[in-house]
């Protein structure tokens, strides 16, 4: 049990670090607080690193409602924590899941609440339809890997329960 905690905390810690420690490089390096010029093209047509301030949740929705996403996102970090505590040590893949997301949420909380804003900075074209993936950071990646742990987890727990039913059910007379 106790090496269940630790590498929870493992994960989610490295994520954060990981998150914190690129946007104060990218901030820095493109000069995001005025002094420079705000973005630069890493691949021509592709990828840009660019300034953008997201006082919103995910794709800048709920723009005007910045203090209540903090308040949203500190819940949902306590809850996420509670859960792990609660959690079976065999579920792993949930582990890693629960760890990347606090990771990714405790991150952008941190820009929330002192910045009043969520930093992001990694900025996409999709040439082929033409679409410019909205500007994101490291945390949101670990927020999404996360989640896509989350529905695997889901899938694999429910065709485990599904199979365990299946051979220890009795059969049915006819």
């Amino acid at each position: 049990m106790r090496r269940f905690k630790v590498w929870f905390w493992l994960i989610a810690l490295s994520g954060l670090v990981l998150d914190l420690w690129s946007k104060s490089v990218a901030w820095d390096f493109l000069g995001c607080d005025g002094g420079g010029p705000g973005e630069y093209l890493v691949i021509d047509g592709f990828f840009w690193l660019r300034c953008v301030e997201n006082k919103g949740g995910v794709w800048g929705i709920g723009q005007d409602f910045t203090q209540v996403l903090v308040v949203v996102r500190a819940i949902l970090s306590v809850g996420i924590i509670i859960y792990m505590a609660l959690l079976d040590p065999a579920r792993r893949r949930l582990l890693w899941a629960l760890a990347l997301v606090l990771g990714g949420a405790v991150g952008n909380l941190h820009d929330s609440a002192k910045y009043g804003a969520v930093r992001d900075f990694l900025d996409f074209l999709l040439p082929v339809i033409d679409y410019r993936w909205p500007t994101f950071n490291i945390a949101d990646s670990l927020i999404c890997v996360g989640f896509g742990l989350l529905v695997i987890e889901m899938l694999f727990d429910r065709q485990h329960h599904e199979t365990q039913e299946a051979t220890t059910s009795p059969a049915t007379p006819r």
